[in-house]
């Protein structure tokens, strides 16, 4: 009985063994086929991958050309045009006409800038004609004082031109806003930005010629000379900044990458400073003295030649920088050679640039009154000019043709 016990425990044992024997030869049978087949799996597993990758590539194009529609829908509010670009072609797009940076914006960059300009060049010369023409102080006067004497009448004349140009300037910026309290809430906002710089500048500048065009009108009362120059002084600083805040307001737009460059304050600013010195010309032709003062004004016509040669080349620099940027080229080329092409070199740099140049060199004193009034329009026009091209230019920047952007058509 015994005997039999362990006979069936062998038996027992022995099937055990061949059972563990097939499990493991079936084991090693199917890793045998998973290794034959793995070359398979594995390229469907990257099939599977690159399907992925596709649909991911293709969700982050969707979401970027959102990202990107918004943004021009942001930019289609700034820099809108009533005929809409159907097709691109060549030459640039036809029929713009720009909706909110229409001609009264135009208009508030040119006025605001050239009676800033006109600000800084009228309280430069008030500094150095303030001891004669306020104090009286005995003693040879200095250098600078000789060189830019200028007569009674050539303030009286020019400070309200200055303030004119100020005043058209803010006024035209209240009508393009269409709500006067627009302003009110960018002068008193707490958060600091440069327009609220540049508005509060132009305010100053506004009260300082106005200040100026009082005493004038006053016939000169009896004041101190520490508040002339205190006012002077301002006046040229708040100057300053309004003119240089005409360019800094265009390249503060993100959207319009034909702007995002420092060479366009500075092409503004020079340009401004050219009006400037045009505003004095023109107030000095109609001075009526017997006292000569051509010479002064042949200086300042040397340092309007520094303004108008130092803005050709930053100009220059402006368009070949453009040229070069891919998504600036066709603002660009519409400029140099497109539907603006006229514009600018007719208005920019022949009458702006070339004729004044050309007319400041032979300033005489018998014909000085035409010659100053011919430069001064001749500057005054080619400014208008240039900030109508620069705005203008923005319609056919790549950001405002998403198709572009993509190497699509439209």
């Amino acid at each position: 009985m015994d005997a039999e016990k362990v006979q069936d425990a062998e038996d027992e044992r022995g099937d055990n063994a061949q059972n563990d024997q097939e499990a493991q030869d079936d084991s090693e049978g199917v890793q045998l086929a998973l290794v034959v087949l793995d070359p398979i799996g594995r390229q469907q597993d990257q099939a599977v991958e690159y399907e992925f990758e596709e649909i991911k590539h293709a969700c982050m194009l969707a979401c970027r050309c959102a990202g990107f529609a918004v943004a021009c829908y942001n930019t289609y509010e700034l820099v809108h045009c009533d005929k809409a670009p159907s097709r691109v072609r060549a030459a640039g797009v036809q029929g713009i006409e720009a909706r909110v940076f229409n001609l009264l914006t135009i208009s508030y960059l040119f006025l605001g800038g050239a009676g800033a300009g006109a600000l800084v060049v009228l309280g430069v010369l008030e500094c150095a004609n303030v001891r004669r023409r306020f104090a009286r102080l005995p003693g040879s006067p200095a250098r600078i004082e000789r060189a830019f004497a200028l007569p009674d009448e050539f303030f009286a004349r020019g400070w309200p031109v200055c303030f004119v140009a100020l005043a058209a300037g803010m006024l035209c910026l209240l009508v393009d806003l269409g709500h006067p309290e627009r302003l009110l809430n960018l002068l008193t906002s707490p958060e600091p930005s440069a327009i609220a710089v540049g508005a509060y500048a132009l305010a100053v500048a506004l009260a300082c010629a106005g200040a100026f065009s009082l005493f004038e009108l006053l016939d000169r009362p009896r004041i101190r000379i520490a508040a002339v120059w205190t006012v002077a002084v301002v006046g040229v600083a708040a100057g300053l900044v309004a003119v240089v805040y005409t360019g800094v307001l265009l390249q503060g737009l993100a959207s319009v990458l034909f702007w995002q460059t420092p060479l366009l304050p500075t092409v503004f600013a020079l340009s401004s400073l050219s009006c400037g010195i045009a505003c004095a010309f023109l107030g000095a032709a109609f001075v009526e003295t017997r006292h000569p003062f051509t010479r002064p004004l042949a200086r300042l016509a040397l340092v309007d030649g520094v303004f108008v040669a130092a803005e050709a080349l930053v100009l220059l620099a402006y368009v070949v920088w453009a040229l070069g940027g891919e998504g600036t080229a066709l603002a660009a080329q519409a400029l140099v050679a497109g539907d603006m092409r006229w514009l600018f070199w007719g208005g920019v740099v022949l009458c702006g640039l070339v004729v004044p140049f050309v007319l400041e060199r032979y300033l005489t004193h018998g014909n000085s009154r035409t010659q100053l009034l011919w430069i001064a329009a001749a500057l005054l026009a080619g400014g208008f000019a240039l900030r109508f091209c620069v705005v203008g230019a923005a319609a056919y920047d790549v950001t405002q043709m998403p198709g572009m952007l993509y190497g699509l058509t439209m």
